[in-house]
């Protein structure tokens, strides 16, 4: 599993964007970005450069593992 994906999730929430908002935003059916953050799915560098564009993050920030 991805732990960007994980990461997308969290941060997506964090500021009370849906899946949906998210997608329509991108350009990208719903239903990618769900298999994205169950990390079911692939993610290109262009999507995820600009997935963390739309939440105000790095990618690098989408890309880390959090701290234990």
């Amino acid at each position: 599993m991805n732990k960007y994906g994980q990461r997308i999730k969290l941060i997506r929430k964090k500021r009370g964007i849906s899946q949906v908002k998210l997608a329509e935003i991108l350009g990208v059916d719903p239903s990618h970005i769900c298999r994205i953050e169950k990390g079911k799915g692939t993610c290109s560098i262009l999507l995820l450069q600009r997935i963390a564009t739309a939440l105000g993050v790095k990618v690098s920030e989408l890309l880390e593992e959090q701290a234990s």
